[in-house]
């Protein structure tokens, strides 16, 4: 029997990722990724099966250029077709959220938290160009304010 996929197994995986250098189309940890093949890659190993039973493999969404711009709504589309939406305000660690960048919805983070000095802080872990690499950082208003759309893997317990 297989492990269960859990928010903190998502979220676990992710971090696995941190440190690796952005990289357009980019699949491979400690080489390069880019924002949508995080989420690709975590589904990809932990098993996780989309909502139209299928699975994630490292080269889906291959077509697309490197200017978010030019991407337009691809992104929220394709989170519509594959995975589970609900409310941005009932996101949770693990869930995936669509960011405008910078109208449009092309950018994709993972929602986290962390403990410091017991206190929890909302975090976002992601491919950010702007950083080079993968980033998990706080979850502030600076980018609140881009979020467009809130997901979750099916069959996340």
């Amino acid at each position: 029997m297989s492990e269960k996929i859990t928010r903190e197994r998502i979220v676990a995986c992710a971090r696995t990722w941190l440190g690796t250098k952005f990289q357009h189309q980019g699949r491979r940890r400690g080489q390069g990724l880019d924002c949508i093949g995080l989420p690709v890659m975590v589904a990809v190993e932990l098993g996780i099966r989309l909502t139209d039973g299928s699975s994630a493999t490292p080269y889906m969404f291959g077509d697309y250029c490197a200017q978010p711009i030019a991407r337009g709504a691809r992104v929220q589309i394709e989170c519509e077709r594959l995975l589970v939406q609900k409310k941005i305000e009932d996101a949770l660690p693990g869930d995936l959220l669509v960011m405008r960048i910078p109208s449009e919805p092309c950018h994709i983070a993972m929602l986290a938290e962390l403990t410091f000095s017991r206190a929890k802080m909302t975090t976002i872990i992601h491919a950010y160009s702007g950083a080079k690499k993968v980033v998990e950082h706080i979850f502030d208003d600076r980018w609140r304010w881009r979020v467009c759309g809130a997901f979750y893997f099916p069959g996340v317990e």
